[in-house]
């Protein structure tokens, strides 16, 4: 479902680091599932425009020390012709205004012409 070039930028005050293809992302994955094991992402509000997406997810589950752990974030995502993402970007919960600015940005620049 990732573009071989998918670029990952996390707006996020404690995020992932930057990323293009899906290597990045993976490892940055599998960092977290390392970090809280049974780790459960739940989409809870979505929007699409052409081929701009806007995820609310809220994710929760419990660390490695037995705490547990819960938090929300929007995703802005843009999916390729090909129907693969091919651009991420993660922002914290209280920046909803800034991630919905991005969307509508992305959705009024038009289909990509890659893919």
């Amino acid at each position: 479902i990732l573009a071989s070039d998918v670029e990952v930028v996390d707006h996020r005050r404690l995020g992932f680091p930057p990323a293009t293809g899906p290597v990045g992302l993976v490892h940055a994955l599998q960092s977290l599932v390392a970090q809280v094991p049974d780790v459960v992402a739940i989409v809870t509000g979505l929007e699409t425009s052409g081929d701009a997406v806007l995820a609310v997810v809220d994710q929760m589950g419990t660390s490695a020390d037995g705490m547990a752990a819960d938090w929300r974030w929007h995703n802005v995502i843009r999916i390729d012709r090909a129907g693969r993402i091919s651009r991420m970007e993660y922002f914290d919960a209280d920046d909803e205004d800034r991630a919905r600015s991005r969307f509508e940005e992305l959705a009024r620049s038009g289909p990509e012409l890659v893919g």
